[in-house]
């Protein structure tokens, strides 16, 4: 989906809101997290503040002065993710939807950014593949790459997979002006005038669904909170982890094609029993879906494809899959059922994986 926005026009308070006092988000990190270094995935969403402000407009602020606000490019690529890392295009690709309890209401979210409501009309496709996301069930499952047994994490398994580079188009915003942006679907006009969003249907339908995966209570077991800046990110994550936190994300040297990957010696268990995880949503600037999770162990895995394309992967395994779903797509692609057996996945590119050192 391509966000449109007008060129952004500043009004004096938000011209007032300078940052020449704030602590950078990269300070702040650091003062925050001084023995995590900062991920790829952090650091390319935060280069960001040298794309264009708006439509072809120019950074007008010295290159001494942080930007008062950032844009979305004109042209979305149609590699941009729907929803946490899931393309227009993806059905083998990068498949990332979690467990699902049995008794969750209508509003719970069957997987990220689809509720069980979800009218089939998102259809993800990949050559021949397709899958029909409608009412809890999945059609045309496709093979599972990137998803596997805990038995997949030995050196020398040979995994499906296809990597493709993340192509970021909304940075992160500073703390002291995301803070004054709502998210809120009480205040959606409020939103898209605020944001400059061409207020077209399909735009504010995307606005209003994810919001509302910020709104809807957590599952038993989940704490989630949805971020809207590099700062309150760290924030959430010191909380439940502490200052000796860690973070990975998944880093491809190039972007693959579908092919088989070897997993390599050096695979390291990172945590084993609580993580964190944060899925940078659709919208207009990055906003962070972050969730606390239990009972799941935390992977780091070297990959190498069959061209010799190398691949430092974040993996998760759940341990205890009984209260999923039978339908979930995890166990669908699996072929097994909930409780059998633990099941692991490997993240796209530009999500982060949060544990305790």
């Amino acid at each position: 989906m391509e966000f449109r926005c007008l060129p952004l026009v500043f009004s004096l308070n938000l011209l007032l809101m300078t940052v020449h006092a704030a602590i950078p988000p990269e300070v702040y990190w650091e003062r925050m997290l001084p023995n995590t270094p900062m991920p790829k995935a952090i650091i390319d969403f935060l280069n960001l503040d040298q794309l264009p402000l708006g439509y072809g407009a120019k950074k007008t602020q010295s290159e001494d002065d942080q930007p008062l606000w950032y844009g979305v490019k004109k042209t979305q690529s149609e590699d941009q993710p729907l929803w946490y890392g899931v393309k227009k295009t993806q059905s083998e690709d990068q498949p990332l939807w979690y467990g699902v309890k049995k008794t969750q209401s209508e509003k719970q979210p069957l997987w990220y950014g689809v509720k069980k409501t979800y009218v089939a009309k998102r259809s993800l496709s990949q050559e021949d593949e397709t899958i029909l996301v409608a009412n809890g069930h999945q059609h045309d499952i496709p093979k599972a790459d990137q998803v596997f047994f805990e038995e997949g994490l030995r050196p020398g398994t040979k995994l499906d997979a296809h990597f493709k580079k993340r192509e970021n188009v909304t940075p992160l915003l500073p703390r002291q002006i995301a803070q004054h942006i709502p998210l809120s679907s009480a205040k959606i006009k409020e939103i898209v005038e605020m944001l400059f969003v061409n207020p077209e249907p399909e735009n504010v339908k995307i606005l209003e669904e994810t919001i509302s995966m910020c709104e809807v209570p957590a599952i038993t077991g989940e704490e989630r909170y949805c971020a809207t800046s590099l700062e309150s990110m760290v924030d959430f994550v010191t909380s439940k982890l502490g200052k000796n936190a860690r973070v990975i994300s998944t880093e491809a040297e190039k972007e693959s094609k579908s092919q088989k990957f070897s997993v390599k010696d050096g695979v390291k268990l990172l945590a084993e029993d609580k993580v964190i995880v944060c899925h940078p949503m659709d919208y207009p600037y990055v906003v962070f879906m972050c969730h606390e999770i239990s009972n799941t162990t935390a992977h780091f895995m070297p990959l190498e494809g069959e061209d010799g394309t190398r691949v430092k992967a974040a993996a998760v395994c759940h341990k205890d899959t009984s209260e999923w779903d039978p339908n979930h797509v995890f166990l669908q692609m699996l072929k097994t059922k909930p409780g059998a057996a633990p099941v692991c996945h490997i993240f796209p590119e530009g999500h982060l994986l949060w544990f305790a050192k």
